[in-house]
């Protein structure tokens, strides 16, 4: 396809059964985002009904990964495996739990990246608040002294936080310092990446979630709640899927997310 020849940025999803958040994740983006661009579903051997659904997609390419999914490694070597496939000059890494819910959200990041002269650019938050502020963009856009004054510059030993849920990156320099993605259950599976560009001089932007916020939504864990992945009787994370359930809940009960949801014309 000429669209994918020509597009300027990949978009990089690893995938675990999760049918009802990868196709609000992908209808989303495919509401939200103007063309061209590809996007690449990282499969680690989903055995639901969403591999069925992914495969009858013609307008991404869902990739077999081979991976055994194990939540802290698997990630990771799903995300290694697009990145080895991407031709873009650009390519983006997000979640499956991941929704867009307004136009215009990979030409912020562009921007951004381009502006300052960034090797990569992403939400050092891991839950992403959906805004509806138009001021919270536009201080984004002002510059990273204001976005640093919102939310202090988070670090692990001088290494900025950028999360997987959301971060873009040049193709040329991820792959001229030899970034890999790796997890060890600490850290995100980005932030080998992260501390491998910052080794090699290369400048990289973590915003706060009131910036993406405008744009993304994100709250986490749905992977692991989908399949099961705690103990029963693990009252800590028990909390944490009330919590998932009530954000979940909120973004859902929006016009725009309900719209999307009863949409299928974006599946094809």
């Amino acid at each position: 396809m000429s669209e994918l020849r020509d597009a300027e940025v990949t978009i990089l999803i690893p995938h675990y059964q999760t049918l009802d958040a990868i196709r609000l994740c992908l209808r989303s983006i495919r509401r939200y985002t103007a063309p061209p661009y590809r996007v690449l579903v990282l499969d680690n051997g989903s055995a639901d009904d969403s591999i069925a659904y992914l495969r009858q997609l013609g307008w991404i390419e869902c990739v077999s990964t081979g991976v055994d999914n194990d939540l802290i490694s698997a990630q990771a070597a799903a995300l290694n495996l697009g990145a080895a496939r991407v031709r873009t000059p650009h390519f983006v890494v997000i979640h499956s739990d991941t929704y867009v819910h307004r136009a215009g959200w990979l030409a912020f990041l562009l921007t951004w990246l381009r502006a300052g002269r960034y090797a990569a650019v992403g939400t050092r938050h891991q839950t992403i608040r959906a805004y509806d502020s138009a001021w919270l963009a536009r201080l984004a856009a002002r510059g990273a002294g204001l976005v640093d004054r919102v939310a202090p510059r988070a670090t692990t030993a001088g290494v900025p936080w950028l999360r997987s849920c959301l971060t873009l990156y040049r193709t040329d320099c991820f792959r001229a310092a030899g970034c890999r993605f790796a997890s060890d259950g600490r850290e995100d599976a980005t932030h080998a990446a992260t501390a491998a560009l910052v080794a090699c001089g290369q400048r990289v932007l973590a915003l706060p979630d009131r910036a993406v916020g405008y744009y993304v939504f994100h709250k986490g864990d749905t992977t692991r709640i989908a399949n099961r992945f705690y103990a029963d009787d693990d009252r800590e994370f028990g909390e944490r899927i009330e919590r998932h359930h009530r954000h979940l809940n909120r973004f859902h009960a929006r016009a725009a997310t309900r719209d999307i949801l009863r949409d299928a014309s974006l599946d094809h």
